[in-house]
């Protein structure tokens, strides 16, 4: 993960990856302390010519996904 910008700070990084099948699954979540806006850049390795099969799903709805992932592991 790059922060394009003077960044404060970052903290509570949580990475999910899973794969099923043909279905690769990332989930990145982390807190930035910025005084500007900014720009973040997470780098998603692929293979050539399979950019149009990336989906990306806003789960900011969803807050306790980490939380609830956790839990179903213990």
């Amino acid at each position: 993960m790059h922060v394009c910008g003077p960044v404060e700070s970052v903290g509570g990084t949580h990475v999910f990856a899973s794969m099923s099948g043909d279905w690769q699954v990332l989930v990145y979540s982390a807190s930035v302390r910025t005084r500007v806006k900014n720009a973040m850049v997470l780098p998603i390795p692929l293979k050539p010519g399979t950019a149009d099969a990336i989906e990306l799903i806003d789960l900011s709805g969803y807050p306790r996904f980490f939380t609830h992932l956790y839990e179903m592991s213990r």
